[in-house]
């Protein structure tokens, strides 16, 4: 891993909280979080999980790009499967490993995150944050919970959810490769977002309910 990027991250967000006229402790205060643990993430010494990143992101007023970023903004941007070069990724204080598919895209309501996560080094952890999130399995397989209903995810599989609803990963299973956006703009007034929407590909369907391939 790239060490630039780990700095990176803290001297945003200690220049936006600097900007917000706020000290590490308000900061702190304001996100639950201890003020060592500010203090660790913006020395470059830990890289937050992701709902904390949001937590941070949503206290000093910007969007989780603004935090993770170190170019300029661009008009789009294609990213070559990453998941196969671990230098990318970046190690969060919650044992799974992140990449940014969208470097210097930060206008944006929504925020795509790339997940690696191996069993046995994920800490089991529940997070809540403003916003929705949607997760898609590209890979592996793990279990994943949303307030006290958990859910076997496997390849092709999808998981949306309000982001205020308690959630994270409860076991991995071997490993786990999937792409987690976090959207900023929440659609709960109107009605049109379930709690938590599960969805299965074809072939997942078919096998737990055999019946239902049979024309």
């Amino acid at each position: 891993m790239d060490d630039s990027i780990r700095n990176y991250i803290g001297r945003n967000i200690r220049a936006i909280r600097l900007k917000e006229s706020l000290t590490q402790q308000q900061l702190a205060d304001a996100c639950a979080l201890s003020k060592g643990m500010i203090s660790k993430v913006e020395n470059g010494a830990v890289v937050p999980a992701i709902a904390t990143l949001q937590k941070i992101a949503t206290v000093l007023h910007v969007k989780v790009a603004e935090l993770i970023e170190s170019t300029n903004q661009v008009p789009s941007v294609m990213t070559v499967n990453p998941f196969g070069d671990m230098s990318r990724f970046i190690l969060t204080q919650m044992g799974y490993w992140m990449y940014n598919p969208a470097v210097g895209l930060t206008d944006v309501t929504s925020q795509p995150i790339m997940v690696i996560a191996n069993e046995g080094e994920v800490k089991p952890h529940l997070v809540c944050h403003p916003g929705e999130e949607y997760i898609f399995i590209y890979n592996g397989e793990m279990n994943f919970t949303v307030a006290d209903q958990s859910y076997l995810l496997r390849s092709g599989d999808s998981l949306f959810f309000q982001g205020t609803q308690p959630h994270g990963i409860s076991s991995v299973n071997g490993f786990v490769h999937y792409v987690d956006v976090l959207v900023g703009k929440s659609l709960e007034e109107s009605g049109t977002v379930p709690q938590a929407t599960l969805i299965r590909t074809k072939r997942r369907t078919e096998e737990s309910n055999p019946e239902a391939s049979q024309d």
